[in-house]
């Protein structure tokens, strides 16, 4: 009795400090706003963390944007009307999807400036492999509402479809181990995510 008392007294005793010692102060997360224009969406980071690319109708057009982190200052990089904005990997270049009467084609423009050139045809969002030797793409099948997944060097050369799906494909994204590849099917009432081995 007296060692089960001595146990119950220990166990309400360290019960009780944990109850009236207050627990540790943490502090909030710090919240920094980057951007704030009210038109401005898709970010991303670069590789170094130093920029991030966005694209913004602050000036009536969808153009790709760039803002140094140190300085806080911004810059628009393309013409428009572009968007969906993916740094190459080692911080490089940017690809986008610039889109015309005719259609959306993904373009490449170096991060120090210069004329953006064209990489892929008749494509709508692209994503670089984590190497940066090969670009998977999402383009429209011929059928309405059907989306094909297709991969190519990263100069736009050797295209070829991996997959075609029965509804729209977005939001594509490369595996760290480049074997595979993220996307999800539309619309999002019917939505589903799903990863293609690559061959």
């Amino acid at each position: 009795w007296l060692a089960g008392g001595i146990f119950i007294g220990a166990a309400l005793g360290f019960a009780s400090a944990r109850w009236l010692v207050p627990p540790p102060h943490v502090e909030p997360p710090r919240v920094s706003m980057l951007v704030h224009s009210g038109a401005d969406q898709q970010p991303v980071a670069s590789p170094d963390g130093k920029t991030i690319a966005f694209a913004s109708t602050r000036t009536g057009k969808s153009r790709i944007w760039i803002k140094q982190l140190a300085s806080g200052d911004e810059v628009a990089l393309t013409e428009g009307e572009d968007n969906a904005p993916q740094f190459s990997p080692d911080g490089s270049q940017l690809l986008f999807a610039h889109s015309e009467t005719a259609g959306t084609s993904l373009w490449r423009v170096s991060m120090v400036g210069g004329q953006p050139r064209r990489a892929i045809e008749d494509a709508f969002e692209g994503a670089w492999s984590a190497d940066g030797k090969q670009l998977a793409f999402l383009r429209l099948a011929s059928e309405p509402r059907q989306g094909e997944v297709w991969l190519a060097n990263a100069d736009g050369s050797d295209a070829k479809r991996i997959h075609a799906a029965e509804s729209a494909l977005r939001w594509l994204s490369w595996s760290p181990d480049g074997k595979t590849l993220l996307v999800a099917s539309v619309p999002l009432a019917n939505a589903a995510v799903f990863y293609l081995t690559i061959p």
